[in-house]
């Protein structure tokens, strides 16, 4: 499964947010939740048309147009592809579950 991705660091609170409405590490969750994007493949897909996926994406990742946009826009790298990419789906699912859990939001 290709993968590109790139996330903004937390900006501070929002001065225009309602004040009655308390953010989650002010409800007393201490947690982060990145703001990610990827891209995944169709689960039949070859393993040439993987492979070619994962070229494309890690030539775009190494080019410095990626590495300038990075920091026009105040990114973080958080490229990942294949295997490491379907490691880390894995696990957010599972700390997400978790948090969620806690939150008293899911069983």
């Amino acid at each position: 499964m290709p993968a590109a991705s790139a996330s903004s660091p937390s900006p501070p609170r929002a001065a225009s947010r309602a004040s009655t409405r308390a953010s989650l590490k002010e409800a007393g969750l201490n947690v982060v939740v990145g703001n990610w994007r990827g891209i995944v493949g169709a689960p039949d897909m070859s393993a040439e048309g993987r492979t070619m996926w994962l070229d494309r994406f890690a030539k775009m990742h190494d080019s410095a147009a990626w590495k300038d946009i990075l920091v026009k826009q105040g990114w973080e790298d958080a490229y990942l592809a294949g295997d490491d990419f379907v490691a880390f789906l894995n696990d957010e699912k599972t700390r997400i579950g978790e948090i969620l859990k806690e939150a008293g939001l899911t069983k």
